[in-house]
């Protein structure tokens, strides 16, 4: 069951990416002021949605969205893809859609993963959580996860007691996504093991990966699973 879950997040994250591609290149035209000005115009509006891909503890990854109505047919929408296996808040994105375009954005995510609508407290509480947990690995947030986050305005994360569950059978496991380069990948392991020690975490990689992270090749040649 692991090894099939493991499999399934791998094709669901380059689903994701190629979503999440997209929308950088729709949204690198239309930008009005830094990232952090346009959240802090945005945050004022009401909330119009909260989701999660309910996927996202089963697999370990998963995307948690919030959107704010801006106008009539106008949306801000914040974007978050956490990791809750080791890395926390992986990425964080802004954008502003009219409603089309979020109806789009929303059938492609949920494309991957379906999304069910969650309390915005438990959102940002899973959101500060998972960055916590990764930082205590070493590890920080998205760069734009500071800008990004504020979008939750005056949501209380504390309104929600939720005890969320990181990590994989009570272990770190770094999951290599499919498309981190081998400066990436490298980062990672070594800020992990200045944290953890060589033995304090475990991996999973492709083959071509794993020259990178000096681990032998697999018999089956296809993932890995280890300790690093």
């Amino acid at each position: 069951m692991a090894s099939r879950n493991l499999q399934r997040r791998h094709a669901k994250a380059v689903q994701r990416k190629k979503v999440l591609q997209e929308r950088r290149r729709l949204d690198a035209a239309g930008a009005n002021g830094s990232l952090a000005q346009r959240v802090r115009r945005a945050r004022a509006a009401p909330v119009h949605a909260c989701l999660m891909q309910d996927s996202l503890f089963e697999s370990g990854i998963g995307m948690v969205i919030l959107t704010r109505k801006t106008g009539v047919r106008s949306f801000a929408l914040g974007n978050f893809l956490v990791d809750a296996y080791c890395l926390g808040v992986k990425d964080a994105m802004f954008r502003e859609v009219d409603e089309e375009q979020l109806e789009t954005l929303l059938d492609g995510i949920g494309a991957g993963a379906r999304l069910a609508p969650i309390d915005p407290a438990y959102a940002r509480k899973l959101l500060r959580d998972a960055a916590a947990y990764a930082q205590s690995l070493g590890l920080p947030p998205h760069p734009d996860y500071a800008a990004v986050g504020p979008l939750f305005g005056d949501v209380d994360a504390d309104a929600c007691d939720v005890q969320f569950p990181f990590g994989y059978q009570g272990r770190p496991l770094y999951v290599v996504g499919p498309t981190e380069s081998p400066t990436q990948i490298r980062r990672q392991i070594d800020r992990l093991r200045r944290k953890l020690g060589d033995d304090g975490f475990d991996f999973v990689a492709p083959v071509d990966a794993l020259d990178v992270i000096e681990e032998p090749d697999d018999d089956d040649g296809e993932i890995d699973v280890g300790g690093a």
